[in-house]
């Protein structure tokens, strides 16, 4: 089984307003807080953001986990009874994320964890650790920032997202977010969504509302997601906006198997980082 390193632009949902003293708040003075000591928050688990430290002057790094409290661990060997792993009510099984900041590209370099949080989970932990509001985006590549930036408009979207009501941004500013926040109450597992965008409007070949759309169906955790752009000759394409996200995967390296010191978890991150630097440096 191979892991994957994530890549998430940071960025403020709004302009903070200035500190008592007048100055301007940036994302890494945030990010600077977790140095201070560890937060806990309580929803359906515990999960907290601890022992985050510096290296190298230059790179926040922590640990972002959930508590599966409430859940017995029944431990042993083959062919026998085994036995429950005694712990107290507010004790449980760890699921970890570790994480880089990087505080020159405001990008989070996270190690992806199916059984531990979803980023968007992050995103509001970090929003509660900070005090203010921050959204955390996918990195596309530069060829689909450019399609969708450049003289294509978009035509249609395609979408496929998990219903987990949790999940959803009480800060949503889009019809998206309220779409799946109406579906979430039906029962549903996986809504499928697809929308015809009217180019003939008061501002044709306009993509300004549909690019919103599009950050928030990634920000919601679709499974897939493309769109249908249509160029200055009339021609239409597809983009898959998953299979564009930059990521970096070790082949030889299993997370949730091998249990290494946090300090080489942070050097393997970085490494991802520096190299799909050259392809960040060129989408953004």
């Amino acid at each position: 089984m191979s892991t994957t390193v994530e890549f998430y632009k940071v960025s403020f949902f709004e302009e903070p307003e200035p500190d008592e003293q007048g100055n301007t708040i940036a994302i890494s003075d945030c990010f600077k807080k977790l140095l201070i000591g560890n937060h806990s928050f309580q929803d359906s688990y515990d999960r907290d953001l601890y022992k985050f430290q510096s290296i190298d002057e230059k790179y926040v790094c922590g640990v972002f986990r959930k508590v599966r409290t409430g859940e017995p661990i029944k431990v042993g060997k083959a062919c026998t009874d085994g036995w429950d792993v005694a712990m107290s009510d507010d004790e449980g099984k760890f699921e970890t994320n570790h994480l880089v900041y990087i505080p020159n590209k405001c990008i989070v370099a996270y190690i992806r964890n199916h059984h531990g949080n979803h980023y968007k989970r992050l995103e509001d932990c970090l929003n509660k650790a900070f005090g203010v509001q921050v959204e955390l985006s996918p990195l596309l590549t530069k060829g689909t920032l450019e399609t969708l930036l450049s003289n294509k408009s978009v035509t249609k979207l395609q979408a496929n997202i998990p219903v987990k009501p949790d999940l959803i941004p009480e800060y949503g500013d889009n019809w998206s977010t309220e779409a799946i926040q109406a579906l979430s109450k039906s029962g549903a597992d996986t809504v499928r969504i697809e929308t015809n965008i009217n180019l003939r409007t008061r501002m044709p070949g306009s993509i300004s509302n549909p690019l919103l759309a599009i950050r928030n169906f990634l920000n919601l955790g679709a499974t897939s997601a493309k769109v249908e752009v249509i160029n200055i000759d009339g021609e239409k394409d597809w983009i898959d906006l998953i299979a564009d996200k930059i990521e970096y995967t070790f082949k030889d390296y299993k997370y949730s198997k091998e249990t290494l010191p946090d300090k080489s978890v942070y050097e393997k991150i970085i490494k991802a980082y520096l190299d799909r630097l050259d392809e960040i440096n060129e989408a953004y």
